[in-house]
């Protein structure tokens, strides 16, 4: 594989750092998929998310990782400030980014990975960015909630006064220090030193320890020092509690059965709405799932294969490979691309007036319809879709604007 290429893109007025990790030799044709990386707190982009990118780029996608402003490579002061709405920037302009590579990234075809806080930051950044196809998260986590609760366990499930007052009072102590100077190193959130850390110690900490003071981990640039003053940043911030605004685009969630974050997985899951799934790796803890990617990492690729894939319908396109889509009484002709479609699946749908139901072959999953924009009572929009033989002919029919997903996940969006 070859060594990814140093790239840079601005976000607010810092400059972000990237690498940007070409499909491999060799690899599945994704037709220009492309996947934005976002690393855990305290990291930088050569550790999990380096990891992930070599498992994406040998699958076919591009893949980019970028170390979060204030962080890493990237510019910014105080060095290792943890800014919520900064690192959701991050990730949009990423997006941006990716978006510019005409001629190598499709840009209806990217998705976004978030690994521990940035799992958190990318929902987050999914819940108000379209151009998003499709979330995945491993072991994620929200820092606002850990924030107000005073700690990142399952019983820490809510507001903890003297947490906040606690941690306000840390950051603007320090804010006040640093003005008045001289400059002051900020303090390490944990040691990555195994063996200063006693037996009976926080598990999470033991097990953060285990990974960044190890080769598995460790890095220069990642030297767990965080600006107490990133605690007021966080206090009012939450990552999920618009989490139904990702759909309906997909979201999977992955975290280890033994992670002690595994319940902000949870949580923000039955928060989600449909097309969503949770995926527990059994046996595994937070940390495992950054560098042990052999159930994880088949996953992922199954999920941005699948959904960076979709078929799309939109107004006057042009169809690759596919076949042209007459417009019948239709006011437009539409069109249909895509790569991933079943040899032998075949369906209608018909809309006659608002909130008319919706078929599949004569089965009714009401629930499973998400409509961008219904038709009124004088519209119709009808769509047939066969699959025979190869190539596949199909035939649409579409006066409104709206979308479906189908029970398979997949889906359909429609414009005119």
């Amino acid at each position: 594989m070859s060594a990814p290429t140093k790239v840079t893109f601005p976000s607010f007025m810092l400059q972000i750092s990237g690498e940007l990790y070409a499909p491999a030799a060799g690899a599945p044709n994704r037709k220009g998929a492309a996947v934005v990386i976002s690393h855990p707190m305290t990291g930088v982009k050569e550790q999990t998310s380096a990891n992930h990118a070599r498992l994406l780029s040998k699958a076919g996608f591009y893949a980019l990782t970028f170390d979060a402003g204030y962080q890493g490579e990237s510019t910014g002061q105080p060095r290792g400030l943890e800014d919520p709405h900064q690192r959701a920037e991050d990730n949009k302009v990423a997006v941006t980014y990716l978006a510019t590579l005409e001629g190598k990234v499709d840009p209806s075809r990217i998705g976004v990975l978030g690994i521990c806080a940035s799992g958190g930051y990318t929902s987050y950044a999914a819940q108000s960015d379209s151009r998003i196809k499709a979330l995945a998260t491993v072991s994620a986590a929200c820092v606002g909630r850990m924030t107000r609760n005073g700690g990142l366990y399952k019983e820490n499930n809510k507001e903890v006064p003297e947490a906040i007052a606690g941690a306000l009072q840390a950051a603007g102590q320090w804010r006040t220090s640093a003005a008045k100077g001289p400059k002051v190193e900020a303090p390490p959130m944990f040691s990555t030193d195994i063996s200063q850390i006693p037996e009976g110690a926080d598990s999470f900490f033991a097990d953060a320890a285990s990974y960044y003071g190890s080769e598995r981990g460790n890095h220069p640039r990642s030297d767990q020092k965080v600006p107490p003053s990133s605690y007021d940043l966080m206090v009012s911030y939450d990552s999920f509690n618009f989490q139904h605004l990702v759909s309906a685009r997909p979201l999977l969630m992955i975290a280890g059965s033994k992670a002690q974050t595994l319940h902000f997985s949870e949580d923000a899951v039955a928060a989600a709405r449909e097309p969503k799934e949770l995926f527990v790796v059994e046996g595994k803890n937070h940390f495992d799932l950054y560098d042990d990617l052999t159930v994880s990492g088949p996953k992922l690729v199954e999920f941005f294969g699948k959904n960076l894939s979709r078929v799309v319908l939109r107004s006057g396109s042009s169809c690759e490979g596919i076949g042209r889509i007459g417009s019948g009484r239709c006011p437009r002709t539409m069109a249909i691309w895509g790569d991933e479609v079943e040899p032998d699946f075949s369906f209608s749908v018909a809309f006659c007036a608002a909130g008319q139901s919706l078929y599949f072959r004569g089965v009714q999953p009401p629930s499973l319809f998400s409509e961008g924009r219904q038709p009124s009572q004088q519209q119709q929009a009808h769509l047939q879709y066969q699959l025979v033989s190869q190539p596949p002919r199909l035939a649409a029919q579409a006066a409104s604007g709206f979308s479906f997903v189908r029970p398979d996940g997949n889906m359909f969006y429609f414009s005119n």
